[in-house]
């Protein structure tokens, strides 16, 4: 039995299209590319960086929660696909940092592009 824990995000059941998630974890830093590891990432494991990530936004730690959010994501797409509403709200945190970092970095003295 897969616990709610480790079902997808946005949903209570066990898997998407037929796909169940581990339990096993790997270190953010190898959540990216092809490695014979990505197997094992689960979209609970996604939930926890985006969470983790989240907090460092709230910390305006902004390159460590762009970090976790980004290795986030990586999981979402391989388990849910790039058109998937988890996905999307990953995205648009990531564009809410990026936001707030422009904001940061105009006012301390920055071009910001102008």
């Amino acid at each position: 039995s897969v616990s709610a824990a480790d079902a997808p995000l946005g949903s209570s059941g066990p898997g998407v299209g037929g796909v169940r998630t581990s339990q096993a974890l790997v270190p953010a830093g190898q959540a990216g590319g092809a490695d014979e590891g990505e197997g094992f990432l689960t979209l609970s494991y996604a939930n926890t960086l985006v969470r983790i990530g989240s907090i460092h936004a709230k910390l305006s730690d902004h390159d460590v929660a762009l970090s976790h959010y980004e290795s986030a994501l990586r999981v979402q797409r391989m388990h849910l696909g790039r058109d998937h509403v988890a996905v999307a709200r990953t995205l648009s945190d990531m564009g809410r940092i990026l936001r707030r970092r422009s904001i940061a970095f105009d006012a301390a003295g920055g071009d910001g592009g102008a």
